[in-house]
């Protein structure tokens, strides 16, 4: 920020000091000081009433000066369009797909993100770090620091960590004059495209704390959300290894034996008087000696690599996201997480002041199943277009009519930004309480599994020695 921009603010001061040993998180208020040079100040010329065109809409809503009582009514609702967006900012989209650099801008970007160096030393910016750099740089803010300080602190206290070269990147771009949201966006390995606009959206109404915060829980649900994934597949994920090592190695040793008796002692001719699972243990024997025993983990590791290779392509996404989408337990884990970054995404940026199709268009990056992606990509044109979001959502068919309501409440009272809190505080609590119950549901289904596999292979063994002895006492 230039100095003539400084000039052009009032002067502010806490309310209460700088929070030493008090309430972290809490986050002081401001005021405007009364005067610089400790007299009276200045009185402010007196200011034109203000009228809303229209009913409260979070994003949409625009102001006039009042006219003189006329008797003119309102104009009618019209088509959402650039000059009623609010905050004027340009929402980045993706990196690939910006051609509106200039040449300034351009070589600015590409000189950021960490070296090939700090990523072998530090690693990847881990979400837990991205949570408490939000939540602390927003408690400076909030304490009367400037962004520079801020950084400079932060900078300190990431020292040796992945994020620490980033701040003093940040630092550097602050101090040579540019923009909270351009130091942001010059580290795209760190900082998603969402954080960037609701920073720069930030900047525009000076909410940076408020925002920051906001970005501070959704990272703390993504690492929670990792977490309680992580310690619910331990147990699945050692259970499984084990199962396979040991089907490898009845593959390799058993399996050969096995064919090898049943050939030696039973004649091909009384081949068919064998039991169901012996013979379908016999034939699954022969194929694994034909093809090899590390032939099912080649085409394990080889499915898992197509399936991958096929989710970054668009078409391909779009049809496993509509496979996953009715996928019992995982499905629904996702959709919750999803809803929920939805409303705390879409909440924050319509309070940062996000025209609503922006903040629709943004908050459809955030969102990991395709169904949903669309679904927000088409209520962003309908409500650029003048429509509400709830009747755009009821049409899609994929959101839940628990939200459609919220969400049409909301709008009714000009309350959709305090809605989709309280949206996303539900749904993060149903998705949390999922993840930590699916341990307990699939230790029951991983033990049933194994039972009938281990079962499985004893009756097969059993049908043979019986047929061994049925053929040695028929004299064969």
């Amino acid at each position: 920020m230039s100095h003539a921009d400084d000039e052009d603010l009032a002067p502010y001061e806490l309310d209460q000091p700088a929070p030493g040993g008090s309430k972290s998180g809490s986050g002081s208020t401001f005021r405007p000081a009364p005067g610089r040079s400790g007299g009276s100040s200045e009185k402010l010329p007196p200011r034109a009433p203000i009228e809303r065109d229209e009913p409260p809409r979070a994003g949409k809503s625009t102001f006039r000066p009042a006219e003189a009582a006329s008797g003119s009514s309102k104009p009618k609702r019209r088509p959402t369009t650039d000059e009623d967006t609010g905050p004027s900012f340009e929402p980045v989209k993706s990196r690939k797909n910006r051609d509106d650099f200039d040449d300034d801008d351009a070589k600015f970007s590409a000189g950021g993100g960490p070296s090939l160096l700090e990523r072998v030393l530090f690693g990847k910016v881990g979400t837990k770090q991205l949570a408490l750099f939000y939540r602390q740089f927003g408690q400076y803010l909030s304490a009367g620091m400037d962004v520079g300080q801020s950084l400079r602190g932060l900078q300190k206290h990431f020292s040796g960590r992945a994020l620490g070269p980033v701040i003093a990147r940040m630092t550097d771009a602050v101090k040579s004059g540019r923009t909270l949201a351009e130091a942001f966006e010059r580290e795209p390995q760190a900082f998603d495209r969402l954080a960037v606009n609701m920073i720069r959206a930030a900047e525009a109404r000076g909410a940076v704390p408020e925002i920051l915060s906001e970005l501070a829980q959704v990272a703390e649900f993504r690492a929670r959300t990792v977490r309680n994934v992580a310690s619910a597949a331990i147990y699945p994920i050692i259970v499984l290894t084990m199962a396979t090592i040991c089907l490898l190695v009845i593959a390799v040793f058993v399996g050969p034996l096995f064919n090898g008796i049943l050939s030696d002692m039973i004649p091909e001719s009384k081949r068919g008087d064998l039991w169901l699972p012996t013979k379908l243990l016999f034939r699954f024997n022969s194929l694994m000696m034909a093809l090899g025993p590390l032939m099912p983990v080649f085409l394990l590791i080889g499915t898992v690599i197509g399936i991958w290779a096929a989710y970054k392509t668009e078409a391909g996404r779009a049809i496993l996201d509509e496979i996953y989408w009715y996928v019992p337990v995982f499905g629904k884990i996702q959709k919750n997480i999803d809803l929920s970054r939805m409303a705390r995404m879409l909440g924050a940026l319509l309070e940062a002041g996000v025209s609503t199709p922006d903040a629709l268009s943004l908050t459809a990056g955030v969102v990991r199943l395709k169904p949903y992606e669309r679904a927000l990509e088409d209520a962003a044109v309908a409500t650029r277009d003048g429509d509400e979001i709830g009747p755009v959502f009821t049409k899609s068919g994929r959101f839940p009519f628990e939200v459609v309501g919220l969400i049409e409440t909301g709008e009714a009272t000009g309350n959709l930004p305090k809605s989709l809190a309280r949206m996303a505080d539900d749904f993060e609590e149903q998705a949390t309480v999922m993840i930590k119950s699916l341990s307990t549901l699939l230790q029951p289904i991983i033990t049933i599994v194994l039972g009938l596999i281990v079962g499985f292979i004893a009756i097969a063994f059993v049908g043979l020695i019986a047929a061994v002895f049925t053929s040695l006492a028929s004299g064969i």
